[in-house]
Parts: structure tokens; C-alpha cells; sequence
């Protein structure tokens, strides 16, 4: 093979590697891109999450304080209607 020929063939080759490794970086740059994207999300939901959380534990707490008003105001409601009966 003529030293032209050689030549030809380096240069061929390496323009084959420059373009493959162009489209390497691009699909580092995307698999990057992506990873950023992902992380912002993984973030947003676990704040969201947590938002949920303590929502949920004050509708509990909420609800624990209404079934005791609720629970005093049935005994309230019974002494009264014992008291009335007695008074009777």
C-alpha cells in the first residue's frame, strides 16, 4: 500500500473516531442533562411527600381532638341526663 494510501485510511479512521466520539459526548451530555432533571424531580416529590406527611399527621391529630370532645361531650350529655332524671 502506497504511503497516500495509508494516509487516506489514517485520516478516514480518525474522522470515524472524532465522529464517534462526538456522539459519545453528546449522549453524555444527554445521559447528564437527564440525571439533572431526574435529581430536581426526586427532590420536588420528596418535598412533597414530607408536605403530605405532616398534613396527614395533623388531620390525625385533628381528628384525635374531635373524637375526645366528642367522647366528653357524650359522658357531659349522660351526667345530664342522669342529673335530670334524679332531679325528678
Amino acid at each position: 500500500m502506497s504511503l497516500t494510501g495509508e494516509l487516506e485510511e489514517e485520516r478516514s479512521l480518525r474522522l470515524q473516531a472524532e465522529t464517534e466520539l462526538r456522539e459519545l459526548r453528546m449522549m453524555k451530555n444527554n445521559l447528564d442533562r437527564v440525571s439533572r432533571l431526574v435529581a430536581t424531580e426526586m427532590t420536588a416529590l420528596r418535598e412533597l411527600c414530607q408536605q403530605e406527611k405532616e398534613e396527614a399527621q395533623r388531620m390525625k391529630f385533628e381528628a384525635d381532638k374531635v373524637k375526645i370532645k366528642r367522647k366528653w361531650m357524650h359522658i357531659r350529655m349522660a351526667m345530664s341526663v342522669c342529673l335530670s332524671k334524679s332531679l325528678n
